[in-house]
C-alpha cells in the first residue's frame, strides 16, 4: 500500500495524540481532545450577597423594609438557622396585635435550584420585630429568604409586600 505525504502527516498527528493520551494516563490525569467549549455552569458564588447583621432590604415598591436584627449563625450555614428581623411599613413598625393593622409576617425559605421551600410564621417580640422559628438549610447552593407582610384583613389597596434576602451557602 502506498502512503503519500498527507497520509504520513495524518498518521503522525494521530500518533502524537495517542502518545499524549498515554502520557496523561501515566501522570494520573486524563486527556481530552478539545472540541467546542461548553459554557460554564452558573455557580452559587456569583449569586446573592453577603449576609450581615443590620443589613436592610426593601420591597420593590419601597413601602416595606426588613432589617436583619439577629441571626444564628451569621452568615447562614448548613443546618439549623434562626433569624430575627425588624419590619417597617412606610417607616412604621408592622404590628400583629392591632385590629386595625393586623398583619402576618412570614419567612419563605426557598432554594430555587432544587425547589426546596419552607414557610415559617414570625412571632412579634417587640413592635415591628419578628423572630422566625428555626429553619433547616439542608444543602449547599443559592437560597432566598423572602420576608412577606400579609394583611389579615386587607384594607382597600393593601397588598402582600415582600422583601428578598438572597445568599449562597458553600462548603
Amino acid at each position: 500500500m502506498r502512503t503519500g505525504p498527507r497520509r504520513a502527516e495524518a498518521a503522525s498527528r494521530l500518533g502524537l495524540r495517542a502518545a499524549l493520551v498515554v502520557m496523561a494516563g501515566w501522570l494520573g490525569g486524563c486527556a481530552v481532545v478539545p472540541t467546542e467549549k461548553e459554557p460554564p455552569v452558573p455557580g452559587c458564588e456569583t449569586r446573592g450577597e453577603s449576609v450581615a447583621l443590620g443589613m436592610r432590604k426593601g420591597s420593590p415598591d419601597g413601602v416595606v423594609t426588613a432589617s436583619l436584627v439577629d441571626a444564628t449563625p451569621i452568615p447562614p450555614l448548613l443546618g439549623e438557622n434562626l433569624w430575627t428581623v425588624e419590619v417597617l411599613s412606610s417607616g412604621e413598625p408592622v404590628l400583629d396585635a392591632n385590629p386595625d393593622t393586623d398583619s402576618t409576617v412570614i419567612a419563605n425559605v426557598y432554594m430555587a435550584d432544587h425547589d426546596h421551600n419552607i414557610r415559617k410564621e414570625g412571632v412579634m417580640t417587640s413592635p415591628g420585630v419578628f423572630e422566625f422559628p428555626p429553619f433547616l438549610l439542608n444543602m449547599n447552593g443559592y437560597w432566598e429568604i423572602t420576608v412577606a407582610v400579609e394583611p389579615d384583613t386587607p384594607a382597600e389597596g393593601a397588598e402582600r409586600e415582600e422583601v428578598v434576602f438572597g445568599f449562597c451557602i458553600e462548603s
